[in-house]
């Protein structure tokens, strides 16, 4: 009988070690789970800044070449209408003093008389 109650006894003891035993395991795995879950959203939340951050740059250069490209554009416009604006003024001012007849006092006419002699 006394044998019989330290074996029970061990079984209780064995069953209350397998018990804490299975309980550690399971905090052990559920921390580990954890900590994987923990690593994964803080990688996914550096790869969603790290995506905008990259997104946001783009867009910035994509801004500033869009104004180059306009600001390039309107030098050019200017350019061209100064440069049609002399040439008409300088067609004009040949035309008028070729076809004008020219007067004695007239310098652009003597000028021209000049250089066609």
């Amino acid at each position: 009988m006394a044998q019989s109650k330290n074996d029970r006894e061990a079984e209780l003891m064995l069953a209350i070690v397998s018990w804490g035993v299975a309980t550690a395991a399971a905090a052990v795995a559920a921390a580990a789970a954890a900590a994987v879950v923990v690593v994964v959203v803080v990688v996914v939340v550096v790869v969603v800044v790290v995506v905008v951050v990259v997104v946001v740059i783009v867009a910035v250069v994509v801004v500033v070449v869009l104004v180059v490209a306009v600001v390039v554009v309107i030098v050019v416009v200017v350019v061209v209408v100064v440069v049609v604006v002399v040439v008409v003024v300088v067609v004009v001012v040949v035309v008028v003093a070729v076809v004008v007849p020219c007067g004695k006092t007239s310098k652009l006419c003597l000028l021209i008389q000049v250089t066609r002699s």
